[in-house]
């Protein structure tokens, strides 16, 4: 196989899993973004915390919701918590499983909203900081992959999941990445733009 070749297989893997996404993953997505976009009508914040392999992602609809995506407009109240072990340090925390939560219960106020980007659904240190929002009163949406995975199973069934089964890992991490800027662009699109 040629590298053009692969490159090509590359490319239709993600064309792919998007096209696959499109009639079980739209529900839950545009759940989602009204979710979100109540919780910024509401006068409140987003936090968002994510594996290593999503971090970036989590990074990115950060960046997306504070700055100008499609227009100007004013920043909207985004957090990515950090996970560093840096962090945890300045925390004073020894148990890096409590990273993400000490930041939540900290940050957090009852009717925020917490994002959450799982690689494999397991991240005890998200699973963490899910216990943490339930205990502040605040929102959740979490993504995750993987067939009855934990972080599924602990989203309240009155907030919002969206599963990412079936996919390779590269293929969910594109993904993640997808979903970070339609959900950003989503929000941007019903506070500034003609979306209904």
């Amino acid at each position: 196989m040629s590298i053009f070749e692969a490159i090509v297989n590359q490319f239709n893997a993600h064309i792919d899993a998007s096209s696959r996404s499109i009639d079980s993953l739209t529900p839950y997505i545009a759940e989602a973004a009204n979710l979100l976009n109540h919780t910024l009508i509401d006068d409140k914040k987003i936090i968002c915390a994510a594996a290593p392999n999503s971090f970036a992602a989590g990074q990115l609809f950060c960046h997306n919701l504070l700055g100008n995506v499609n227009f100007e407009r004013p920043a909207l109240p985004a957090i990515f918590l950090n996970n560093s072990n840096t962090a945890a340090a300045a925390l004073g925390n020894a148990d890096s499983s409590q990273i993400h939560a000490t930041q939540v219960s900290a940050l957090g106020q009852a009717g925020d909203l917490l994002l959450i980007l799982s690689f494999n659904g397991d991240e005890i240190p998200l699973l963490n900081a899910i216990d943490a929002a339930i205990r502040r009163g605040m929102k959740i949406i979490t993504i995750s992959s993987g067939e009855g995975n934990h972080i599924a199973t602990r989203t309240p069934k009155d907030q919002v999941h969206i599963p990412m089964n079936g996919f390779t890992p590269l293929q969910s991490i594109n993904l993640h990445f997808l979903l970070a800027q339609m959900l950003s662009d989503l929000v941007e699109q019903q506070l500034f733009g003609n979306l209904t």
